[in-house]
C-alpha cells in the first residue's frame, strides 16, 4: 500500500528509532509503522535465541506496541481517505483543518471511539488477507496495558521524574493550577529553548523514548482505551472511554502517567488520538505464529 503524501517536504521526512530500545527489546514494522515488543513481565529477563527476533520472551509473554502515535499518513494509507476529509465528517471537526495541524508524520487526532475502531477493524480485515504465516490482530489497549507500556518499568509521574521536563514531551506549558515552587530551576532554564506549540507535532519530534522504545508516551495527543471511564454527571447517557498521556495543549499534571482524560464513543475531542496494540494468534493449523 501506498501513501500520498500532502508535500514533498513530508515525504523525505524518515523516522528514525534505535535499533533496539533501552531495555534491548527490538522492533518489528507492519503496515508501514513502527511496533515494539512489551514483555508482560518485567522481572522476566530471557535473551532470544534467534537473532533478529523481536521475540525476547515467549510470545504468550507480552504483546506489541505501536512506537508512535497513528499518523495522519498512517489514516490515508490505511483507511483510503485523506485526514482532512476524515476531519470534515467528524462532528465540529471541520474547524480543525488548520493547515498547522495537518501533515502525514503528525498523529491522527479528534478521533472519537468508533473512529479509531473503524481504523483496527481495516488493519484486521488486512490481515485476515495477509499472505504470510504471522497473523496479528490490532485492538485498542486498556488503560492498563497503555500505563504499563508507557512506564516501562518506571515508578515516577513522569519518564524525567517528579516533573516533566520540556525537552521530554509536546505539552503546554501553562503554569495555571501548578506550584512554581515545585518545578526546578532546569524547568525553567529549558522552557527558554522550545516554543509552545499550537498543533501536534510530528510523532516522536519532541519527545524522549522510554525505555522499551515508545515515544510521546507524554504529551502530543492523549491516546485512547478501551476502558469505559465512570459516570461523568455533566455527560449524562453518553458513553466514554479513558484516554491517557496528555496532549499538546494540555499542561504538564495532565500528561503524568496517572492522569486520565476521555473520548465518547460518537463525540471527539480535538486533542484525541490513538496508539495500536497488536497480538499474536494461532494459524489455521493451531500453532502459534
Amino acid at each position: 500500500m501506498s501513501v500520498t503524501f500532502w508535500s514533498a517536504e513530508a515525504a523525505k521526512a524518515q523516522f528514525v528509532i534505535p535499533p533496539t530500545s533501552e531495555a534491548g527489546y527490538e522492533f518489528v514494522e507492519r503496515y508501514g509503522m513502527k511496533f515494539a515488543w512489551i514483555p508482560r513481565d518485567l522481572g522476566v529477563q530471557r535473551k532470544s535465541e534467534r537473532k533478529g527476533s523481536p521475540r525476547i520472551l515467549k510470545r504468550d509473554e507480552g504483546h506489541f506496541m505501536g512506537c508512535f502515535e497513528v499518523t495522519q499518513g498512517d489514516w490515508q494509507r490505511i483507511m483510503k481517505e485523506k485526514f482532512e476529509d476524515y476531519l470534515r465528517g467528524a462532528e465540529n471537526g471541520s474547524k480543525e483543518l488548520a493547515s498547522r495541524n495537518l501533515s502525514p508524520l503528525k498523529p491522527a487526532f479528534f478521533l472519537d471511539y468508533n473512529a479509531a475502531s473503524r481504523f483496527i477493524v481495516k488493519l484486521n480485515e488486512y490481515e485476515t488477507h495477509a499472505a504470510n504465516n504471522t497473523r496479528w490482530v490490532f485492538s485498542i489497549p486498556s488503560e492498563q496495558e497503555w500505563e504499563y507500556a508507557a512506564r516501562a518499568g518506571v515508578r515516577s509521574d513522569y519518564l524525567t521524574g517528579k516533573v516533566l521536563m520540556p525537552h521530554a514531551a509536546a505539552f503546554s506549558f501553562s503554569l495555571v493550577g501548578l506550584d512554581r515552587k515545585k518545578l526546578p530551576d532546569e524547568w525553567f532554564k529549558e522552557l527558554r529553548m522550545y516554543d509552545n506549540l499550537d498543533s501536534p507535532c510530528v510523532v516522536g519530534s519532541r519527545s524522549i523514548a522510554n525505555h522499551f522504545g515508545l515515544y510521546d508516551v507524554h504529551g502530543n495527543v492523549s491516546e485512547l482505551t478501551r476502558t469505559l471511564v465512570g459516570d461523568i454527571t455533566e455527560l449524562p447517557g453518553q458513553i466514554l472511554y479513558i484516554s491517557k498521556g496528555g496532549a499538546w495543549c494540555l499542561n504538564m499534571e495532565s500528561c503524568s502517567f496517572k492522569t486520565t482524560g476521555w473520548s465518547g464513543e460518537k463525540s471527539a475531542r480535538p486533542w484525541t488520538g490513538l496508539r495500536l496494540m497488536a497480538q499474536e494468534i494461532e494459524n489455521s493449523k493451531g500453532e502459534r505464529n
